[in-house]
C-alpha cells in the first residue's frame, strides 16, 4: 500500500497503461480502508454500552491495537480489506481480559501510601 501510495504521489507510469498512476476512485482510501475499521469502532462501542458493559464482553481501542500488531492481522485481512474477515464481525476478545477489581487500583497504587 505505502508503494502504491508513493507512486502516486511521485506521478509514475503504470507499464501495463502507459498512463500514471492513479487512486482506485474518489475517496477510495476512506471507504476502502477508514470506512470499514471505523463501523468495527462504532460497533464495540455500541456493545460496550460506551465503556459501561463488562470489559471482557466487548473489545476496547487496546485490543484491536493488539490485534493490528499480530501476524494473524496480515493473513486474515489481506490486501485490498477483506471484510468477510472474523475482525470484521464480532468476534469477541482478541487477547489479554483483564479483571478489574476495587482491590486491583489499590494493588496498582501501594507505593503512593507511606
Amino acid at each position: 500500500m505505502a508503494r502504491e501510495l508513493n507512486m502516486v504521489l511521485e506521478d509514475h507510469v503504470d507499464p501495463n497503461a502507459g498512463r500514471r498512476i492513479l487512486p482506485a476512485g474518489e475517496n477510495a482510501f476512506l471507504n476502502g480502508v477508514v470506512k470499514p475499521l471505523y463501523e468495527v469502532v462504532r460497533a464495540e462501542v455500541e456493545i460496550g454500552c460506551n465503556g459501561i458493559a463488562p470489559h471482557n464482553e466487548w473489545r476496547n481501542c487496546d485490543d484491536i491495537n493488539e490485534y493490528f500488531w499480530s501476524r494473524r492481522c496480515f493473513e486474515e485481512l489481506n490486501w485490498p480489506l477483506d471484510e468477510s474477515s472474523r475482525f470484521f464481525k464480532n468476534a469477541g476478545k482478541t487477547g489479554f481480559v483483564e479483571r478489574r477489581l476495587f482491590w486491583s487500583l489499590l494493588r496498582s497504587f501501594y507505593r503512593l501510601w507511606p
